[in-house]
């Protein structure tokens, strides 16, 4: 299915339609692509990988659901995925944007999208390759410097989303305030990461 021509892309247009308030057909489809996120990989599907990076990359102006945040997260969990992230046209300024979306008391789907994003950009800074292109990307570094003043929401973060490479955190359960130490640990660690290449 991943390889219909167009399908992914088609998907991202139809989350990221501005003149379609059909907030069903949105959310389905981010979801579509969320779940395509799981399963497509750089190192088993290069030209899929591509084509899904770009089509994340023009459904992130939504921002009704987590889903396609949710996506950038579980693609960043797989190392050789990063690379072509980093260098995917348009990631890290989408991703940068999620994370310095306004917080909203009323709605806990901003304070999601923005600790997924976070948790991705963390991530990619893992690899020494990306960092000069990470540090030297504006949004990033403004993202990451307002994060690690911000509270979350880590209704949307288990334990094993956080750690590097699947090093679980043990003994953190979902909701709980270690968790939200533990996001803010890793901005920390992500702003440590870039920063020592300025």
């Amino acid at each position: 299915m991943a390889q219909h021509p167009m399908l992914m892309y088609t998907l991202a247009l139809a989350v990221a339609d501005v003149e379609d308030n059909n907030e069903d057909a949105k959310t389905f489809s981010a979801l579509c692509l969320e779940w395509m996120a799981t399963d497509i990989h750089h190192d088993k599907m290069v030209a899929c990988h591509d084509e899904l990076l770009r089509s994340l990359v023009k459904a992130s102006e939504y921002t009704g659901s987590t889903s396609i945040a949710e996506a950038f997260k579980t693609q960043s969990t797989q190392l050789e995925n990063r690379m072509p992230m980093v260098n995917c046209s348009g990631l890290l300024t989408a991703l940068s944007r999620m994370a310095l979306l306004f917080s909203d008391e009323a709605v806990d789907t901003n304070d999601n999208i923005r600790a997924c994003a976070v948790l991705a950009i963390e991530r990619l800074s893992t690899v020494e390759e990306a960092r000069p292109i990470m540090s030297h990307h504006e949004g990033i570094m403004t993202a990451l410097t307002r994060a690690n003043f911000k509270k979350f929401s880590t209704s949307h973060i288990s334990p094993k989303d956080l750690g590097e490479d699947g090093q679980y955190i043990d003994n953190i359960n979902e909701g709980d305030s270690e968790l939200e130490e533990q996001v803010h640990l890793l901005t920390k660690v992500a702003l440590k990461n870039l920063a020592d290449i300025l």
